[in-house]
Order: structure tokens, then sequence, then C-alpha cells
């Protein structure tokens, strides 16, 4: 490419003289016959150069333009790829800004669907922690009761054998004591009998 405009452009510093303006002023008969001939060497040198340039032309012309119609070619295939690329994230967008609107409902939604489910759980969890605590406290009032219980029990059985035993001393009379030794002593004797 480069060599055809040097080689055109030492074509056109060939032609110059060819096209160069006579001089002005008196023209003589030998000036008009060398005029002629001169003029009919330009026009040999200026149908050379035609035919120089007629030749570089259609010799480098069609690699030239084909080289440059595949280049342009490519350049629109490149160029419509990237529109459709384009044109694709453009719908691309377009598509999820319509959707955002919805998507970001949806995430509300279910987080707000999360945080009702996470509140019930803690409210499950909560309502059977609290029952364990009742039924453990339950158990333990009960224990203490049970406890209580026993403990008034054996304090009012004690109150009792010593009240029974008091009153037992003051009613006694001396036979009845007599008695009372004599039926353990024959009570002893009769299970040293059974042995």
């Amino acid at each position: 490419m480069r060599r055809c405009l040097l080689l055109g452009m030492f074509a056109v510093v060939l032609a110059i003289p060819t096209f160069a303006q006579e001089p002005r002023g008196p023209r003589t008969k030998s000036d008009e016959s060398e005029g002629g001939s001169t003029l009919v060497w330009r026009w040999i040198n200026f149908a050379v150069l035609l035919g120089g340039l007629g030749y570089l032309a259609a010799k480098n012309a069609p690699a030239f333009f084909s080289a440059r119609t595949a280049d342009i070619q490519k350049a629109i295939k490149d160029a419509t790829g990237l529109k459709m690329e384009a044109e694709f994230r453009t719908s691309e967008i377009d598509r999820k800004m319509a959707t955002l609107e919805a998507e970001i409902r949806r995430m509300r939604d279910a987080s707000r669907a999360e945080m009702n489910q996470e509140s019930a759980r803690i409210d499950h969890d909560t309502s059977v922690a609290l029952d364990k605590i009742h039924e453990h406290t339950a158990r333990e009032i009960e224990a203490l009761q049970h406890q209580a219980r026993n403990t008034l029990r054996e304090h009012a059985a004690q109150l009792a054998v010593t009240l029974a035993a008091a009153r037992m001393r003051d009613r006694m009379t001396p036979e009845d004591r007599a008695h009372l030794v004599d039926t353990f002593v024959q009570s002893l004797a009769g299970r040293g009998g059974r042995e």
C-alpha cells in the first residue's frame, strides 16, 4: 500500500513538467515546430504516466479493495455482534429493573415470614421452657409439701407420745405399773418358749 502511494507520487512529480505553462511572449516558427514535437512528447509522457498509474491501480487496487472490504465487513460483523450484545444487556437490565420492585417486595415478604417463623419458634421455645419451669416448680413445691407433712407428722407423733407418756405417768397407779411389768415379762417368756 505504501509502495503504491510512493509510486503514485513519483508519477505525479514526473507529470508536472508536462503541464507546465508555456512562456509568454512572441512565438516564432521554430518555437511552433518545437512546440508541436514537445506537445507530442508531452502527450506520450502523459499516456505513459496514465498507463503506469492504470497498471499500478489494476495490479494493486483489487487486493487493496478486497482487503479493505474484508476489514469493513469484519468491522460490521463485530459492530453487529456488539450491538446485539448491548441490546441483550439493555433488555436484561430493563427486565431486571421491571422486576426489581417485585423482587424487593418478595424479599421483604420472605424476611417478614422468616421473622414471624423465628418469632413463633422463640415463643414455642419460651412456652416449653416455661412449662418445664412450672412443672419443676410444681414438683419442688409438692416435694416440699410432702417433706413438711412428714415433718409435721413426726412432730405431731412426738408430741402425742410425749403427751401420752405425761398423761400415763399422771394417771398410772402403782398397781397399773405392776400389772404392766407382769404383762411385759409374760410376753417375753412367751417369746422365749417359741424360739
